[in-house]
């Protein structure tokens, strides 16, 4: 496992706010995260814009603690991952109107978060210390899934790739 990988497995992403690993997995040049919200619960509403194109939601894409209520943007693609945070924006459209989104099986809104990163770069290898410093932000590929509270069914939320 490089170095990237093993800081990336560490350090949550400044992109997913104040919350939190439930849990932490990966397989090569991925990491899989389940995440909470800051105040321990797990289940939210995950709001995004609906599309007709090749993701099911447009970004950006945020988390609402079914407890507390506290919202976070978790992946908007003009500030997050590698290109975004180096070139300071995005190559994909964004939507305007967020709205919850619903189970396809129970049309339940409350769901636990997951969330795929890739990291394709050995910033070691490369000889960039400052990016492996904060290496868990650039992350060059994120695929997030929201898994049904009620019924355990899982829907596809979207896959963007960032560098």
């Amino acid at each position: 496992m490089n170095s990237t990988i093993e800081r990336a497995r560490a350090h949550l992403p400044a992109n997913f706010g104040e919350l939190s690993s439930v849990s932490v997995g990966g397989e090569d040049v991925y990491v899989f995260r389940g995440l909470r919200c800051q105040c321990g619960n797990v289940p939210g509403v995950i709001g995004a814009t609906s599309s007709e194109g090749d993701v099911p939601f447009l970004d950006p894409i945020n988390f609402t603690c079914a407890k507390c209520g506290v919202s976070t943007v978790i992946f908007d693609s003009h500030r997050d991952g590698y290109d975004a945070r180096l070139n300071g924006s995005g190559s994909y459209a964004q939507g305007t109107n967020p709205q919850p989104t619903s189970c396809e099986e129970c049309g339940n809104e409350a769901a636990i978060l997951l969330c795929g990163l890739s990291y394709n770069i050995d910033f070691e290898a490369e000889g960039d210390r400052d990016l492996l410093a904060h290496a868990e932000d650039y992350f060059d590929g994120i695929d997030i899934i929201a898994r049904c509270n009620s019924c355990d069914a899982e829907r596809h939320i979207g896959a963007w790739e960032t560098a």
